[in-house]
């Protein structure tokens, strides 16, 4: 599981900022028919992965945004 905050509090020790191109590479599996990509956040989020994940290959289908 993938999770980056933009604002986060003191606390957290988990990802920061946006989710670029090599953050997907380097922590989701490859584009492949058994994978599917869940994203959730606000509709500016959503927009810039749908890109992202879209120019890595993963097809519309492989992605779920809820």
């Amino acid at each position: 599981m993938l999770i980056y905050l933009f604002q986060p509090p003191e606390e957290w020790n988990g990802g920061v900022g946006f989710v670029s191109k090599e953050i997907i590479q380097s922590n989701c599996p490859a584009p492949a028919p058994d994978i599917q990509i869940l994203r959730c956040g606000p509709p500016p989020m959503n927009k810039a992965m749908a890109a992202h994940l879209n120019d890595l290959g993963y097809a519309p289908k492989m992605q779920f945004q809820f």
